[in-house]
């Protein structure tokens, strides 16, 4: 009985997180410091670096 109450725990808050996302991912990227450090993080990534300088390029 724990376990299924776990699950439907786990189920809602990932209901919830999908349903707020971007109120989420506002509040998290309104810190500098986070937003910076995700920014950097992003364009370690190899695919995403190639991209942003690509359209950035472009213009």
């Amino acid at each position: 009985m724990k376990k299924m109450t776990n699950i439907l725990l786990l189920v809602a808050a990932a209901l919830l997180a999908y349903q707020w996302r971007y109120k989420i991912l506002n509040a998290f990227l309104g810190n500098e410091s986070i937003r910076k450090m995700s920014v950097g993080m992003a364009m370690n990534i190899l695919g995403v670096r190639d991209r942003f300088t690509e359209s950035v390029s472009r213009k």
